[in-house]
């Protein structure tokens, strides 16, 4: 039976238990992506994840710092994140709007990643309702 072949509750098990076990050498993302509901931050992740020089999480929103996953530790975060000899020379990323809207999130990130850069996106709180309408 390949890996391929495998049931996927299975792999997906396996790949997990890969991921935390080489969690020391993950990268820590180099900047995140924050800002409001309907401003893009989506269409602005698919964009720096197909990209050549950026590396994103495993997935979209981890919601590491404005939740209780945060009580998981740095080494859950770091499972989220590609291996460090893979994205060399490239920037680590995640995206999670949220984190703009929870001051415990921007104490959190401030505190963990001192040097990360913040990127921002807003968007005209009536245009933001017309989309959402």
């Amino acid at each position: 039976m390949s890996f391929r072949q495998l049931p996927a509750r299975l792999t997906r098990r396996v790949l997990a238990s890969v991921r935390w076990r080489t969690a020391r050498w993950r990268n820590l993302p180099d900047f995140l992506v924050i800002g409001v509901m309907k401003a893009a931050t989506s269409s602005l992740h698919e964009h720096l994840d197909g990209s050549a020089g950026t590396a994103s999480a495993q997935k979209k929103e981890l919601h590491f710092f404005d939740s209780d996953n945060y009580l998981a530790g740095e080494r859950w975060y770091r499972s989220r994140f590609d291996l460090r000899v893979l994205t060399r020379g490239r920037r680590s990323f995640e995206s999670t709007p949220g984190y703009i809207e929870s001051a415990l999130a921007r104490q959190r990130i401030a505190a963990d990643l001192p040097e990360a850069k913040l990127v921002v996106v807003l968007r005209s709180p009536a245009e933001r309702a017309r989309s959402h309408f």
